[in-house]
């Protein structure tokens, strides 16, 4: 098992996470218990419609037979709020959300709903989640459960 030493020197586990499923949720998850636990996770991501390209994983494209989704998704502020502030930087960087919906009983700290399309979303966790490669580690394949019972068994969640 991974170790890790913490600032009183007393070793730490490492949280061992895997996640079937690399789309906005499963990527949300990673990058949350990355914000929250740094060091102390090591988190597994698991995508079929991804693949590596260079040094990054990226969504596979029409010509892999991935049409991408352009639909719009309203996120209210009682959920984007809680993101971690570098996905939320990423995601709502000025001309890539609208807000055209009055404020609501979810809308908190004066923060309206925003639109966003769900591609970017995607993108950008995906980009993120590139970036945090001693943390989280995104395999282009998909998962199977039968196949990684050995991993599963090795596995806190």
């Amino acid at each position: 098992m991974n170790k890790l030493m913490t600032a009183n020197s007393k070793e730490a586990p490492v949280l061992q996470v895997t996640v079937a499923g690399g789309g906005p949720v499963g990527l949300s998850f990673a990058l949350l218990l990355e914000s929250l636990m740094g060091n102390r996770v090591a988190v597994k991501v698991y995508e079929s419609r991804w693949i590596q390209e260079g040094s990054k994983i990226v969504w596979k494209s029409e010509t892999h037979g991935n049409a991408r989704r352009q639909q719009v998704v309203t996120i209210q502020s009682r959920q984007y709020l809680k993101l971690p502030k570098a996905v939320q930087k990423r995601l709502f960087q000025d001309g890539h959300y609208t807000e055209m919906w009055p404020a609501g009983p979810d809308s908190i700290q004066g923060y309206g709903p925003r639109n966003i399309r769900i591609a970017r979303v995607e993108d950008q966790l995906l980009e993120l989640a590139n970036e945090k490669s001693a943390t989280i580690q995104l395999i282009p394949t998909r998962f199977d459960p039968a196949a990684n019972q050995e991993e599963i068994a090795s596995q806190h969640i």
